[in-house]
C-alpha cells in the first residue's frame, strides 16, 4: 500500500509505528525511553511535539522514545478512571 500526503501525524502512542518505519530506513534515529517518571513526562511531551522527519510529526507518547523521555506510568490508569 503506498499513501501520499503533505502531512503525517505519528499518534500512535508508545509504539511510534510510523517513526520506527524510518528508523528501520536509517533516516530518523530514536533514543528510547527513559525510566518511569510521570511528572516530569507530561511536560516533556507537550515540548517536543512537533516535526520529526520532512512532513512528519510526531504527537502523544510517540514522542517519548524519540528524544529518550520518561514514560508516564500510572499516569494513563488516572486517565482511564477518569474517562479521559
Amino acid at each position: 500500500m503506498a499513501v501520499e500526503s503533505k502531512l503525517i501525524l505519528n499518534n500512535t502512542g508508545h509504539d511510534a509505528i510510523i517513526v520506527n518505519c524510518l528508523v528501520e530506513r536509517g533516516v530518523v534515529d530514536v533514543n528510547g525511553f527513559g525510566g518511569m517518571w510521570f511528572s516530569h513526562s507530561e511536560d516533556a511531551l507537550v515540548e517536543h511535539n512537533g516535526e520529526v522527519y520532512s512532513g512528519l510529526h510526531a504527537t502523544g507518547m510517540a514522542v517519548a522514545p524519540l528524544h529518550g523521555l520518561f514514560r508516564m506510568g500510572s499516569t494513563f490508569g488516572g486517565m482511564l478512571i477518569s474517562g479521559t
